[in-house]
């Protein structure tokens, strides 16, 4: 794990770096740039789960979803009650991710919970954000609630199934693109103030 986390730092760092989380912790994000951050979350989670279940067969989805709450779900309840469902489906994304094999999938998995927990990191500041805290969504609440539990499921699948240089090698790689798609999207201008 530990030569996953090193040559994955920097993408990671990249997203961490963003300046969504600089308002967040300076507890100045308002609530227009807020909802446009679950907007992208919300497509984020969205592409990649589909991804994750359309190209995993039968024997691997399990060991995937298991005990899993879709993110994308929790999100487009959030979506629903800020009343955007419309503008969250006509959102032009940067890209996508794509899923060749098991491995690559652990990739996609290992970054998209890493990055929940930086979600998590800055979920105390949102709550000391007047003007956000009273929106009431769901998405950073329900991650507090399975995030440990889904970031030692990865970690133990990647031990187990991960057991050589050109797997580890696949799963980075994928890791890395997930991470490179993430900040793609965190700075795709989504032009929706007037919505807000």
């Amino acid at each position: 794990m530990s030569k996953i986390r090193k040559e994955t730092q920097s993408q990671r760092i990249n997203i961490e770096n963003h300046s969504y989380w600089s308002q967040i912790r300076m507890q100045i994000l308002d609530r227009s740039a807020y909802n446009e951050l679950i907007l992208k979350n919300y497509s984020f989670y969205r592409i990649i789960e589909k991804e994750l279940k359309d190209k995993l067969d039968k024997e691997q989805s399990p060991l995937i979803f298991k005990n899993r709450k879709l993110r994308s779900t929790i999100l487009e309840d959030d979506i629903i009650q800020i009343g955007l469902e419309n503008i969250a489906e006509s959102i032009i994304l940067p890209g996508k991710v794509e899923i060749h094999n098991f491995y690559e999938a652990l990739g996609v998995l290992y970054s998209i919970e890493d990055i929940s927990l930086l979600n998590i990191m800055f979920k105390k500041d949102l709550d000391l954000n007047k003007s956000i805290s009273q929106q009431k969504l769901n998405f950073f609440d329900n991650l507090n609630h399975n995030v440990s539990q889904n970031w030692t499921t990865v970690t133990q699948l990647i031990e187990e199934y991960c057991d050589s240089y050109e797997k580890t090698k696949q799963l980075i790689e994928k890791s890395n693109d997930t991470f490179r798609f993430y900040n793609k999207l965190l700075n795709t201008d989504l032009f929706l103030q007037e919505a807000f």
